[in-house]
Formats: C-alpha cells, sequence, structure tokens
C-alpha cells in the first residue's frame, strides 16, 4: 500500500537526487515521512491524520471498522474506545432529544 503513496510524499533525509532515483522503486531503501505531526493553523494534526488526508489527497479512500476497539497514547495517558460504540451512544443521546 506505501509504494502509490511514498511518490506522493516528499523523501526525508540526507538521500542525494542519485540515490533517490537510484532507489526509486525500492520504497524502503528511501526514507519517507508517512506518518508526520505538522502543525495546521495552529493546531497540531495526528500522524493518522496527517496519512489519511494525503492518501485521499491522492484519490484513496479510507474506511473505518467501526467494531475495532483501538488505544491511543499521548505520552502521558491512554485512551481506549470503539468507534462504533461511541457513535452509536451519539446517536442514541440524538434521538432521545428529538
Amino acid at each position: 500500500m506505501l509504494n502509490p503513496i511514498a511518490g506522493f510524499i516528499p523523501p526525508v533525509g540526507a538521500l542525494s537526487q542519485e540515490e533517490r532515483i537510484e532507489n526509486v522503486n525500492s520504497v524502503f531503501k528511501v526514507m519517507h515521512g508517512f506518518y508526520q505531526c505538522p502543525i495546521e493553523g495552529g493546531r497540531i494534526v495526528g500522524e493518522d491524520v496527517y496519512f489519511c488526508n494525503k492518501w485521499r489527497e491522492m484519490g484513496g479512500k479510507v474506511y473505518l471498522d467501526p467494531r475495532h476497539w483501538t488505544t491511543h497514547n499521548d505520552g502521558v495517558r491512554a485512551y481506549g474506545g470503539c468507534v462504533g460504540t461511541w457513535l452509536n451512544k451519539g446517536l442514541e443521546t440524538a434521538m432521545a432529544a428529538e
């Protein structure tokens, strides 16, 4: 999956132009910043959001399995949950308000 996006995200590091051309067919010989945390509009964009945005910019589609349980660590705390459960709670709240 990373080969198509490798051409969309410029290589990082101290590779010369010759090294980039020489290794163009082997994405793993060239380092790419697939998971960066840029600052946009004064806010840090998480590496997962950055990657998905770049993937969509080049025409890719991003899918989500709402049953998947995940945990995110911010360096201090771990936040865990299931997106589907969170979405269902929001739907239940919205329906109760009607």
